[in-house]
């Protein structure tokens, strides 16, 4: 499946967050400017990842959509969880603890399944790998894990927005990949809707 249109579906995920959130939480209803930061915002992750759409094809697409869904509802369906149980427990030691089992639970899963550890590598493998362990992660997570205590889910949902835009960003910076018009446009839709849901 193309990493656009994994994108896209994960993209899905603030609607499943602010369902559940009603459901079990039984918070406030959306708002008018809640709801249209959340389509505006959908309509620009398409834009931003629409010709890899446009290539998406083989025997595997179905389940490569099933898969991405079962996902984004229990990464919802966790974060809404932690949110109602959390409230007066530590962040950043609720962040550790999930990061060291989740880490655990791969591990055992890669031994099990005789996965092997590939190179070569390079610099700028490790440098990458030293990013995504440091700021993808301990920084990006526990920031997520104090907005998810803090702020609105409409608006911590908005993360899944976000992210294709930072990366679309950070591979014409880093990697000297096009950027265009398209791209503008889709960022700024995405950027706007964040707005619209802090309104």
């Amino acid at each position: 499946m193309p990493s656009g249109l994994a994108a896209l579906l994960i993209a899905v995920t603030p609607f499943w967050m602010v369902g559940i959130d009603r459901i079990i939480l039984r918070s406030d209803r959306l708002t008018w400017p809640e709801f249209a930061g959340l389509m505006i915002g959908f309509g620009g992750v398409v834009l931003l990842v629409w010709p890899e759409i446009q290539s998406a094809r083989g025997p595997a697409f179905l389940g490569g959509v099933v898969a991405t869904q079962i996902a984004a509802f229990g990464w919802a369906l966790g974060s809404i969880y932690s949110r109602a149980q959390g409230e007066h427990h530590s962040v950043l030691a609720a962040v550790a603890l999930q990061m060291i089992f989740g880490g655990l639970f791969l591990l055992a899963i890669s031994v099990t399944v005789a996965e092997p550890v590939s190179g070569p590598y390079s610099a700028q493998s490790v440098a990458a790998t030293l990013y995504l362990l440091f700021v993808g992660s301990i920084v990006a997570y526990s920031a997520y894990a104090y907005a998810l205590r803090d702020l609105p889910i409409a608006t911590v949902s908005m993360y899944a927005y976000v992210t294709p835009v930072i990366a679309v960003f950070l591979g014409t910076v880093v990697l000297g990949e096009p950027f265009s018009a398209r791209i503008l446009v889709a960022s700024a839709l995405v950027l706007g809707s964040v707005v619209m849901t802090r309104r």
